[in-house]
């Protein structure tokens, strides 16, 4: 893949992501019910609590996440335990860190071929809103799961 290739990519990726956030039908549904109309059959991101047709991918696509307080910042480190079924048609394509309303604050991308993904990101140490990372799979569509960082 080239350069310019991978630009467009990940561009339509997070093109997914913001037109996903801003359709009125769908804001604010993750597979969770709330008082809210759910649109029908239409699952956003995935989750270990809602994993729909991907029920036998949660132990490999669900991220995984540790928080380190360092002086005035919380690090974040996010990854997905894949568990050894990375092939090259099968890989990260992104991790996204969003606020509680699935706004995006941070995303790093991955290339094909990326066996470990990791992404590290950090925000103000007195943050206390959820936030939620969002990985999209390759194969397997996007997935969520939810962080309280002070807990």
């Amino acid at each position: 893949m080239n350069k310019t290739s991978k630009i467009v990519s990940s561009i339509s990726l997070l093109l997914i992501l913001v037109i996903n956030c801003n359709n009125p039908e769908l804001q604010n549904y993750s597979g969770r019910s709330d008082n809210r109309v759910e649109a029908e059959n239409i699952v956003r991101y995935y989750s270990d609590e809602k994993p729909g047709k991907w029920k036998d991918q949660v132990k490999d696509h669900v991220p995984e996440y540790t928080i380190e307080d360092f002086n005035d910042v919380k690090r974040i480190r996010v990854t997905v335990p894949f568990s050894g079924t990375l092939s090259p048609p099968h890989y990260v394509e992104v991790i996204v860190l969003a606020d509680n309303k699935h706004k995006q604050i941070k995303s790093v991308t991955f290339e094909k071929g990326v066996k470990d993904p990791v992404a590290l990101f950090e925000i103000p140490g007195n943050y206390n809103s959820d936030l939620y990372i969002i990985s999209k799979c390759s194969l397997h569509d996007m997935w969520e799961k939810k962080i309280t960082p002070n807990n």
